[in-house]
């Protein structure tokens, strides 16, 4: 009898220590981050500039060297590494391809960042007025720590602005390499 009770004693222990330890975790909410840069310069320009799956270190600051490691430029499934100025590498897949309408997208499936289920586009449109482009970068993901309160530095505000501050800084690099290459 006294095993019964250890055993159910023990269940519930197991149970109590289950559901308080809920209260430490968080739901890791699907993050979105999407920049949107007007540039005056024809969208074949700047589709152009970004095409190249493995050319991004031309326009990408944090990018000291980038590589196709599978496959080739526009083939989907092209696997790109992409090594950072601090020595850290990034390995993304090209997911989607389209030179009609001037859209790419990859996923990070390895790589140093607190962010799981990285799906990224960039894309490029005649401006409203037919006299430019646009340019969109949006992408998806959440961030790895489950925790309700993570460490600084993995929060989702926190990744949500280091994602934004490199779509911008990038974004800007095309718009004054494209501008000034179609004046």
């Amino acid at each position: 009898m006294s095993t019964s009770w250890v055993s159910k004693s023990a269940r519930f222990a197991a149970l109590m220590f289950l559901l308080s330890a809920g209260a430490y975790a968080a739901e890791r909410r699907l993050l979105t981050v999407t920049e949107v840069m007007e540039i005056n310069a024809p969208p074949v320009a700047v589709w152009n500039a970004i095409r190249s799956f493995d050319g991004i270190t031309t326009w990408i600051p944090v990018v000291a060297k980038c590589y196709l490691t599978e496959g080739s430029n526009g083939t989907v499934g092209a696997l790109r590494r992409a090594e950072l100025k601090n020595g850290w590498q990034v390995d993304e897949q090209l997911e989607a391809y389209s030179d009609e309408v001037m859209s790419l997208s990859y996923s990070i499936f390895n790589g140093p960042f607190p962010i799981d289920n990285y799906l990224a586009t960039t894309s490029v449109r005649a401006n409203q007025a037919g006299t430019g482009s646009i340019m969109i970068w949006t992408s998806r993901f959440q961030r790895r720590n489950p925790l309700a309160n993570p460490p600084e530095g993995e929060g989702d505000a926190t990744l949500t602005a280091a994602i934004t501050g490199i779509y911008r800084e990038s974004m800007a690099i095309i718009k004054k390499s494209v501008e000034t290459a179609t004046k």
